[in-house]
Formats: structure tokens, sequence, C-alpha cells
């Protein structure tokens, strides 16, 4: 939907170059790459350090994924860490999160999102509130000079789209639509056969998403 794209030094919070929306994989680990970073590399590489808006189902999916080692998706030179996550009703459901993704013991469990964004030690926050709040969420996380991941849809409307990214760009931040898709393997190549013009002009598209789910557990 909407982003603004930036590479970043620690003092200025830090995303590597592999983070480009517009080239590079997913933030999201593919779901066989199970190894954790080998410690003879750790050193070598920057650590992105997260902070977790919201403790639902996504965000504990989303953070889990965080642990998969870069490496197996050709990402050589960062890993990421969950450094501290908040929810809207208590500090012990955050805690009770970090807990069930496997967070270090350091990391801090907050009961307001204003605790999570005033946080130092977070370089980017993941946000997976309903839809209705996204807006609100981002702009107090850019206010307070968060880098942001957040979750789609995006925005409830335009207009609060345009304002995010103003703010972002204001304050020279990262702002990202969690649209994983957009890095599948077969949505690049239907993006670079359309913009070869080997299928001529494109007037309307058909697409689906689809996933195994059972009735039994998952309703």
């Amino acid at each position: 939907m909407a982003w603004f794209v930036k590479q970043f030094t620690r003092s200025s919070p830090v995303i590597p170059t592999q983070l480009s929306p517009l080239t590079k994989p997913s933030l999201r680990a593919p779901f066989y790459c199970t190894s954790r970073p080998n410690s003879s590399t750790i050193m070598s590489k920057f650590t992105l350090r997260w902070g977790i808006l919201a403790t639902g189902g996504i965000a504990e999916a989303f953070a889990r994924d965080l642990w998969p080692n870069p490496e197996c998706r050709g990402v050589k030179d960062i890993e990421h860490t969950v450094v501290a996550a908040a929810s809207s009703s208590s500090a012990d459901r955050a805690n009770a999160f970090l807990k069930e993704v496997r967070a270090a013991d350091s990391a801090k469990a907050y009961g307001s999102y204003k605790e999570l964004v005033a946080d130092p030690n977070v370089d980017i926050i993941y946000v997976a509130t309903p839809h209705s709040h996204h807006y609100q969420n981002v702009m107090l996380c850019l206010e307070a000079g968060k880098n942001v991941l957040c979750e789609k849809a995006f925005t409830t409307n335009a207009k609060q789209t345009e304002l995010l990214i103003k703010k972002a760009k204001e304050k020279n931040l990262f702002l990202m639509e969690a649209v994983w898709t957009r890095y599948f393997p077969l949505s690049i190549y239907v993006r670079d056969t359309i913009k070869s013009g080997k299928i001529g002009p494109v007037s309307k598209t058909y697409a689906d998403l689809s996933m195994s789910m059972s009735p039994e557990t998952t309703f």
C-alpha cells in the first residue's frame, strides 16, 4: 500500500539494505528455515531489535518467524531479536506473550503502548492491532521516533496513509505495510513478466491466497 524506505545506522536506528521492499526478500522467514544463526558469525552481523505492539495470534506468528536464521534466505548481515512487547490490557499478558515466543529473559513487557515506544532499546515496532487502530498506533510509534512495520490493511482510508507517510518522511523513518506476498518468487515473476511486455497490456487480474486450515481447530 505505502511505505517510506530508509537505510540507517544505530544512532538513527538501523535497517540494512536487505529490507528494501522493491527488490529484497520479505521480513517473514520461510517456514522451512529452522536453524539459528551460527555463533561464530553473530558478532559480524547487525542485530535488529524488535518491539511487538499487540499480543494476539498474528503478532505471535510474526515474532516466532523472526527466529529462523536469515541466512536460509540469503541474508548474511543481520539477525533479529524481540526485545519488548506491549499489551493494551496488562504487562502480565505481554510477559506471557514474550515467554510464548521464546524471547530472551531480558525482553521487556509493557502494559501500555506508550511505554513500548519510549523504550530506547527498540529499533523497529511491529504493529498488529485491529485495522481500526492502525493509524493511531503507527502515528504513536512514528512520533516517538520508531521505525514501523504495520500489518495489513495498513489504514482504513487513503488520508490516514498519506498522513503516516508524511510523518515518516519528516522523521526520516522506515514505514512499511506487511504485505509479505509481495516478495514471493511467483509474485516477482508475475511483475517482471508484465513489465517486460511479453504478455501485452494487462487490463484485468484475478488472484487468490489459500492456506490449509482445520475447521475443528481454526474456527
